[in-house]
């Protein structure tokens, strides 16, 4: 599911992007930008600047539609530590 990050996920190699966990019932992964490729691993790999708690369904669906984004933090499935524009903008909405 995570691998999903990588098609949905448009890292700019201008830009330096954040470390992000994704927290889920089932453990922690750690996602990250180097020389504009994403990197995603299990466990917290290093230290997060932000930090997506939701379930893998939610997740799929931001991911597939990066609008979706606001409704599911609206109705609780999905909270965010950190700046969320940082999210919007990695996801290409922001």
């Amino acid at each position: 599911m995570l691998l999903a990050l990588r098609k949905s996920i448009r890292p700019d190699r201008r830009r330096r992007w954040p470390t992000i966990h994704f927290v889920f019932d089932e453990g922690v992964w750690t996602a990250r930008v180097v020389d504009g490729i994403l990197q995603v691993q299990s466990g917290e790999n290093a230290t997060a600047e932000l930090v997506v708690r939701t379930d893998p369904w939610t997740l799929n669906r931001v991911l597939d539609n990066p609008r979706q984004l606001v409704v599911a933090m609206s109705e609780g499935r999905l909270e965010i530590e950190g700046d969320t524009s940082t999210f919007q903008r990695l996801l290409g909405t922001g």
